[in-house]
């Protein structure tokens, strides 16, 4: 069989890349001999981390409304019309020769399932091609652990809903998802909800080398860059998110803990690594009490969670790589599948709202935290072996419907059914 992996990958979103990680290893375990190849953003990105064929899935940049927008910011001429319609024929030449190599078209998370970020010219419409050609090929396509919406332009529903409707297969990371494309017009009544892919990760790679800098419990704050690319009207709430994370970083390191500084975007989340690391000052960062040196690999994004004791984080897939670590952790929400995240793990309680957030909340939490560590920890353990059985038995099912034959779920050891 030969598989095709759709996302945007290779653009520096370690969540993304991970997703990738996980879907390779489990399709390399449920059909071993399996060709695989990726259909992504950076496909030269790709093939350096996951060492597979890749090509890019997206029509050239300089099609999209926002790098036209740009283009006529820096005075440079936007494309003519013959030039967006000869861009989207080469743009349809690659996915034609893309499935014409393929007999599972597999679509796994990456937020493509919503236009919050790209319109319906975007990502919406993307999606419809690839996944209409590939019905056209006669590819299977299948829908895995998406996370669906916000999807707003009604072209965007039209575009999602007949996306969905090619898919012998379809499974959503939450229930809130499975509504959005309710929403949207799509009846979900033969999907499924699974947990989020990456709880999929092999042992192996759950096993990273611990190098701990000191005898000091090390605390995991996570940053992300809240909303300062989109909105200048924002630029007030982003410097008082910085000062807030600044605020509860001295009282960590004051009260006898080292703190390690978490991203999880490479393109979007440096800045605000920098930006409170700066902040900070000497006082902590120049003592090596506050460790900042970045995670640019899954590999090391795991490593540098695995050596913390309890995990703070407004990054979806930092979340789930403490929890598959056994790790406490205290979520700042912006989005919907972050709640959803923790209502599943039952830690409804343990996640505050990034907008507005306040030092000494986020305090106080930790602490409830830091005295319930060895409930949490025995809860989360028995939750997370849940999560990996269901994952494991989705590729099963999914691949069934797509007429693959797929090893058995006893390889991996699993043995419970996926939540519907």
């Amino acid at each position: 069989m030969r598989v095709t992996f759709l996302g945007h990958f290779g653009a520096g979103n370690l969540g993304n890349e991970c997703t990738l990680q996980a879907a390779i290893q489990q399709i390399s375990v449920h059909l071993p001999q399996a060709y695989l190849q990726c259909a992504c953003t950076d496909h030269e990105d790709v093939r350096r981390r996951h060492h597979l064929p890749a090509y890019p899935w997206k029509r050239p940049s300089s099609f999209s409304s926002g790098a036209a927008t740009n283009a006529a910011a820096a005075g440079r001429s936007r494309p003519t019309v013959f030039a967006r319609i000869l861009e989207e024929l080469t743009s349809l030449v690659v996915c034609l020769r893309v499935l014409w190599r393929s007999d599972i078209l597999v679509v796994c998370g990456t937020n493509l399932v919503s236009d919050y970020l790209t319109g319906p010219k975007g990502w919406p419409y993307d999606l419809f091609k690839w996944s209409g050609l590939a019905a056209l090929c006669q590819v299977r396509v299948l829908f895995l652990g998406i996370g669906v919406g916000p999807i707003d332009h009604p072209m965007s529903q039209w575009l999602i809903k007949r996306s969905l409707g090619f898919a012998d297969f379809r499974s959503y990371r939450d229930e809130i998802s499975r509504q959005c494309a309710e929403k949207a017009g799509f009846n979900t009544d033969r999907d499924v909800i699974c947990p989020d892919l990456v709880f999929g990760l092999s042992e192996r790679s759950l096993n990273p080398k611990i190098v701990r800098s000191g005898s000091r419990p090390v605390i995991g704050v996570g940053l992300k860059d809240y909303k300062s690319d989109f909105d200048r009207a924002s630029q007030g709430e982003y410097r008082n998110y910085v000062g807030t994370m600044v605020a509860f970083v001295r009282s960590l390191c004051e009260s006898g803990y080292d703190v390690r500084l978490l991203i999880g975007d490479l393109s979007y989340d440096t800045t605000v690594r920098q930006d409170v690391f700066a902040a900070l000052g000497e006082q902590f960062a120049g003592q090596d009490r506050v460790l900042a040196d970045p995670a640019l690999t899954v590999e090391d994004l795991i490593g540098h969670i695995a050596e913390t004791d309890v995990l703070i984080s407004p990054r979806f897939h930092n979340l789930v790589f403490a929890l598959l670590l056994n790790k406490p952790v205290i979520a700042l929400s912006d989005h919907h599948k972050i709640d959803a995240l923790m209502q599943s793990f039952a830690l409804s309680e343990y996640c505050l709202p990034l907008n507005n957030l306040r030092a000494d909340a986020l305090s106080e939490l930790f602490q409830r935290a830091r005295d319930n560590s060895p409930q949490l920890k025995a809860h989360i353990g028995a939750k997370v072996a849940e999560c990996r059985t269901a994952v494991s038995e989705q590729y099963e099912a999914a691949l069934a419907a797509a007429g693959a034959s797929p090893q058995p779920s006893s390889r991996l050891g699993t043995a419970t059914s996926l939540g519907t």
